[in-house]
């Protein structure tokens, strides 16, 4: 049973060839199974305009592309979101809490998504300056599972059809990646990150993903906590041919729904005009998360306390509020015959991995 979803998009360029057509085709797709998937937000990685914007392209996305889909909605800017004068101001005045700077965070259901957009200009560099470090390392918790929506890649890929080099920040991956990539490893926590710009779909991942077919990277030992994944464009590829379009590029209005449930995030690429579903992964994001450990006295949380009944064999915790609904580690005795208030996520050894669902937890050995 999925408990929730949010939908990922990146590179509209209103304003190009059949972008009302695609856009519209996304935005359907997401109001026909906003309720049957429980989308609760849309992420959309950059690039929504074509550059030069105004006013009137802005308020035409907002009032009959992303008003209209009837949940939350938030746009990293891409190299191409920019007035005649290179500045993405007007961007930020009038989509307000959609789009509120070039970085920002928000949290949804225990998850928190980092959005940096890219610098300004056509193939402008996309900045990994000390302002975005400093974001970056503030926002990144293990109080919640991270996910970052970037316009930029932080690691890189092969060439475009062109010959430009992934690896040349003036084209797709950020500057200064590694800090930001070794921010994650020294968090320690499996960190997905969504990017456009590049305009084709490709995972880098320290193991092949489940059910995976096609455009999957193996990944970067030095990084095995990232998961990457590129978002193909709205509007054209710059990877996949098609003999019937004019340049011999794809394109089709791509989507990804991203349904959480449980300890998994399953990823599905859809093609919003027809509906098939045209790659789907799961990447299990709790297994080897660490982010609290309670075992009995032996812990500083605010607002708890824990009790051992040896006759009864009953473990009690007491949460002020439930802990983020993030996996806990109760430890020292064996498998519990009885959970309450909680539902068991695994074993290793005589540690309980359990995941709280409400301010108390019992687990009971008997």
């Amino acid at each position: 049973m999925r408990e929730w979803s949010f939908a990922v998009i990146t590179d509209t360029h209103v304003g190009l060839d059949g972008w009302a057509t695609r856009f519209g085709q996304v935005r359907d797709f997401i109001v026909a199974h906003k309720d049957e998937w429980k989308i609760k937000a849309l992420f959309h990685c950059g690039d929504v305009w074509h550059s030069p914007t105004s006013e009137s392209a802005i308020n035409e996305v907002k009032n009959d592309y992303l008003d209209p889909l009837g949940i939350d909605y938030y746009i990293a800017v891409g190299n191409h979101d920019r007035d005649e004068n290179d500045s993405p101001q007007i961007i930020y005045d009038i989509m307000g809490s959609h789009c509120p700077s070039k970085y920002y965070a928000v949290t949804i259901n225990h998850h928190r998504f980092i959005l940096i957009g890219q610098g300004y200009g056509f193939h402008s560099s996309p900045d990994g300056g000390t302002d975005e470090q400093d974001f970056w390392q503030q926002n990144l918790t293990k109080d919640y599972f991270n996910i970052s929506i970037f316009h930029a890649s932080l690691i890189d890929w092969e060439q475009d059809i062109w010959g430009n080099a992934a690896t040349d920040p003036w084209f797709y991956q950020i500057p200064n990646a590694s800090v930001f990539l070794n921010m994650i490893e020294s968090l320690g926590e499996k960190h997905l990150h969504f990017h456009g710009h590049y305009h084709g779909d490709q995972w880098t991942s320290p193991e092949l993903p489940e059910g995976y077919t096609h455009g999957v990277g193996m990944g970067n030992p030095d990084y095995p906590h990232l998961y990457q994944r590129g978002v193909e464009s709205v509007w054209r590829s710059h990877v996949y041919p098609d003999p019937n379009e004019s340049d011999g590029l794809r394109r089709k209005p791509w989507i990804l729904i991203c349904h959480v449930n449980g300890t998994k995030i399953q990823i599905e690429q859809y093609n919003a005009e027809t509906g098939e579903l045209y790659l789907s992964e799961t990447l299990d994001y709790y297994a080897g998360r660490d982010p609290c450990i309670v075992k009995q006295m032996k812990n500083n949380l605010t607002g708890y306390t824990e009790e051992w009944n040896g006759k009864t064999e009953t473990f009690q915790a007491e949460f002020q509020s439930v802990p983020d609904g993030m996996p806990v580690y109760y430890g020292d005795y064996e498998k519990p015959n009885r959970i309450e208030g909680g539902e068991l996520v695994g074993c290793a050894g005589d540690v309980v991995l359990v995941k709280p669902s409400s301010t108390t937890v019992r687990l009971n050995r008997k």
